[in-house]
């Protein structure tokens, strides 16, 4: 579950570093009504770009809205900084999770990527994920 993942990630991050904290601020404001405008006056001194305001956003993200990918996604993109990596980070992480995403979010793709890949500029997801568990099982 989260909890234990964010527990174990900890576990494996340097205790007194900026990420760690970072883990730790987002963490400790789910739930908090304000929490956007907290991760905000928190990390001003930080570009929207740097790691350690993004890692805490998506954390805070993540602990806010469990189970529900919608609001997890929405609420990482409309925090504003980094909102694509924001966004896929959290929904990659939800997806891992077994969070249900609605058809909704995948309907509209009917099972198609787009790439600016020459020579590719539409791949069928189907074929990276078997492309994808392919490599991996080479490489276990």
């Amino acid at each position: 579950d989260l909890d234990t993942a964010l527990d174990m990630a900890l576990a494996e991050i340097p205790t007194h570093g900026g990420a760690a904290e970072g883990v730790r601020f987002g963490r400790s404001i789910a739930g908090a009504p304000d929490a956007v405008t907290r991760l905000h006056r928190h990390y001003q001194q930080l570009t929207p770009l740097h790691a350690v305001n993004n890692l805490a956003l998506v954390v805070w993200a993540l602990c806010a809205h469990a189970g529900d990918f919608s609001a997890t996604v929405g609420e990482a993109v409309a925090a504003g900084w980094d909102t694509d990596c924001n966004g896929a980070t959290v929904g990659g992480l939800c997806a891992l999770s077994g969070t249900p995403i609605d058809d909704r979010w995948t309907t509209p793709w009917q099972g198609r990527i787009g790439t600016r890949l020459a020579g590719h500029s539409e791949l069928q997801l189907d074929n990276i994920v078997r492309r994808t568990v392919e490599i991996a099982r080479t490489i276990a």
